[in-house]
């Protein structure tokens, strides 16, 4: 798969372009101006380029509980897209967790 394009869109071995979402598109997104823009100054003049990617299918908890393998609690979403999607669980458990390391109580989250 060959990742390019604005908003993570890529393409499959069959040449098909995808958005972020999954859905068929006829071609790379094009960047917004002031992303492109700063690719170019910071690049020298050069723009951006496609590149080769490994895209890791992961399963997904939509629920965030690891004990919960119901079917429709599972989706198979890339590495990136899981990790946007449990980003807010994530500040919440590291919280947590910071707060226990420092010897405090969590008395409700």
């Amino acid at each position: 798969m060959r990742a390019g394009g604005a908003n993570n869109c890529w393409a499959g071995p069959d040449g098909q372009w995808f958005n972020r979402h999954g859905k068929k598109i006829p071609g790379p997104e094009p960047w917004p101006k002031d992303v492109w823009w700063k690719h170019v100054i910071r690049s020298g003049g050069r723009p951006p380029e496609i590149r080769e990617s490994v895209v890791v299918l992961q399963t997904a908890h939509l629920d965030h509980d690891p004990t919960n393998c119901a079917d429709d609690n599972l989706a198979a979403l890339c590495q990136f897209c899981h990790a946007e999607y449990d980003a807010a669980h994530r500040m919440e458990s590291a919280g947590i967790s910071f707060d226990l390391r420092r010897g405090q109580k969590v008395l409700w989250k």
